[in-house]
């Protein structure tokens, strides 16, 4: 009996070494897939792809010793969070620069600055990087005042030229007076029935008016209206929270994409979350 204990105590400790070093590995695999994201994403790999790849490769490795399903299981909580919008403009913005379409300064604007660090999200970051690498200027702009002093402190460190601006995107875009290149709509949220009340709070605050779905509808469709005659000819447009379903577009750019689709641009890319559209290029 003695020995039959001994025994399996090894077993178990053997097992316990055996799955501690698949979390590692596992791990150091999907740190390797955040490191080499972008050229993932330069492949058209999405997250759904990502996720079909790596359990191929785990499965093909692991079946000789069983260990499969373990290691789905363990990606299931080790997965990285999938990207917003943002990632989408911002394969357009360095394709169009790496095909050199325009000579000009080019401006990025952003209507919604990060609010959070969370995964997948820290758009105001990204896109300020991005810009900088490509030479474009960048504009980050909310309604509320504690993101853009979190914005501003930030864009200090990438590059004090970037403004980020306290302000209704809407009123915003209706007075600026230069041309656009991209264009990041990811501002008023969409009522999913999970916001917290400070969350609701924070609207009544500083827009004096009630989270709700047609707020969020129309704040994004005047976006668009008060700036359609300062895209520049190529001009990239981005809703992030925005799908297509039923034969109709649901999300922040519900209202918004049918009147763009009206004035001329086309829808170029769509992952089921966030729309890309793209203002026809001059002849």
């Amino acid at each position: 009996m003695v020995f039959e204990l001994h025994h399996l105590a090894r077993r178990g400790l053997k097992r316990a070494v055996t799955m501690a070093r698949l979390r590692r590995a596992v791990v150091k695999r999907v740190a390797q897939f955040r490191v080499h994201k972008d050229r993932l994403r330069s492949r058209r790999l999405r997250p759904k792809e990502l996720k079909v790849t790596f359990k191929r490769l785990a499965r093909s490795a692991l079946r000789p010793v069983g260990l499969e399903d373990i290691a789905v299981r363990i990606w299931r909580r080790v997965k990285p969070a999938p990207e917003h919008g943002h990632v989408l403009l911002i394969d357009h913005m360095r394709r169009r620069s790496g095909e050199g379409k325009s000579d000009s300064a080019q401006t990025c604007i952003e209507i919604g600055t990060t609010r959070e660090a969370l995964a997948g999200q820290c758009s105001t970051e990204k896109l300020a990087q991005t810009c900088l690498q490509i030479g474009a200027h960048f504009y980050t702009v909310d309604m509320d005042i504690d993101n853009t002093t979190g914005a501003k402190q930030l864009l200090a460190s990438i590059a004090p030229a970037f403004a980020a601006v306290c302000s209704k995107g809407e009123d915003f875009l209706a007075d600026f007076d230069g041309t656009i290149d991209y264009l990041y709509l990811d501002a008023f949220d969409v009522d999913h029935g999970r916001h917290s009340e400070r969350r609701k709070e924070r609207y009544r605050e500083f827009l004096g008016e009630e989270l709700t779905n047609s707020a969020c509808w129309k704040m994004h469709l005047d976006c668009v209206k008060n700036c359609m005659g300062k895209f520049t000819p190529g001009a990239v447009v981005v809703f992030d929270d925005t799908s297509w379903k039923d034969s109709e577009w649901h999300g922040k750019g519900k209202h918004a994409i049918p009147f763009m689709l009206e004035a001329g641009f086309s829808v170029i890319e769509n992952t089921g979350h966030s729309v890309a559209l793209a203002r026809p290029s001059a002849t």
